[in-house]
């Protein structure tokens, strides 16, 4: 099994929202009464459970509503939304390809580039990678326009940006962090071994061109897990922990 150190900050994150997750889930169903524990249970079956997949896509990961009502805000929120579900999508479907074992860890699709730096040469790699690299720069895309928008928020169409407490802004920081870390530990690794398509590939062409881009790489993906492992941590005592919340909250509005 391919492992590295610098993994353990994500898998501590990871582990430590999904057994929060559970734990409160489990909590607040044992608390309910037995008719609506009843129609919870039913809501996951037939059309009420198709109209709940429904609408966490339309309105969890794309923002419909708000892109009718303000576009700018709205690209904004379903780059990063839409962006990260498919980056983890694509990347989980990536691990499994090409890799040799077709169980891989949990963070293998996220680290994927890491651990097969030479991925991405020729033919169905080549167009994968350009995948990848596309799917990442969707989502720099709305974080250029989610930082702005902490400083203008007329940009998007907003007369004010919201107050964050200080571990909220720790939260947004890392979550911010998550990104632009994942971009240049994959250009640098990209650049060290020729690899990469059009973002990671010319960047780190760029950057191998006059710096030591297979030493300088693995600081960043220490940057890239601490980043994941923080904001997965911080989120239950954060503003932000409304993303996870909603989607079982759609699942209970459509049960009845």
């Amino acid at each position: 099994m391919q492992f590295d150190p610098f993994v353990i900050p994500f898998n501590i994150g990871l582990y430590f929202i999904l057994i929060y997750a559970v734990a409160r889930s489990v909590h607040w169903f044992r608390n309910l009464s037995r008719s609506d524990k009843l129609r919870l249970q039913r809501g996951f079956f037939g059309a009420a459970f198709v109209k709940s997949l429904k609408e966490i896509f339309m309105e969890s990961l794309i923002h419909r509503k708000i892109l009718k009502s303000n576009f700018r805000l709205g690209y904004m929120h379903m780059s990063l939304a839409f962006g990260w579900f498919l980056l983890i999508l694509f990347g989980t479907i990536e691990a499994n390809i090409f890799s040799t074992r077709h169980l891989n860890p949990s963070y293998k699709a996220i680290f994927f580039k890491f651990f097969n730096p030479d991925h991405g040469r020729t033919g169905f790699e080549a167009v994968y990678s350009f995948l990848m690299d596309f799917i990442l720069a969707f989502i720099l895309s709305g974080l250029i326009l989610a930082i702005i928008k902490r400083f203008s928020s007329k940009v998007v169409g907003m007369k004010k940006t919201t107050r964050h407490r200080t571990i909220d802004k720790i939260a947004l920081t890392a979550l911010w962090l998550i990104f632009p870390s994942r971009l240049i530990a994959e250009s640098l690794t990209s650049g060290a071994h020729g690899t990469g398509s059009f973002l990671t590939g010319s960047l780190g062409s760029v950057l191998a061109s006059f710096l030591p881009a297979n030493e300088l790489a693995y600081p960043f993906w220490w940057l890239y897990s601490l980043s994941l492992g923080t904001f997965f941590i911080l989120l239950p005592l954060t503003r932000y922990m409304h993303i996870p919340t909603e989607l079982f909250l759609i699942f209970a509005r459509n049960s009845g």
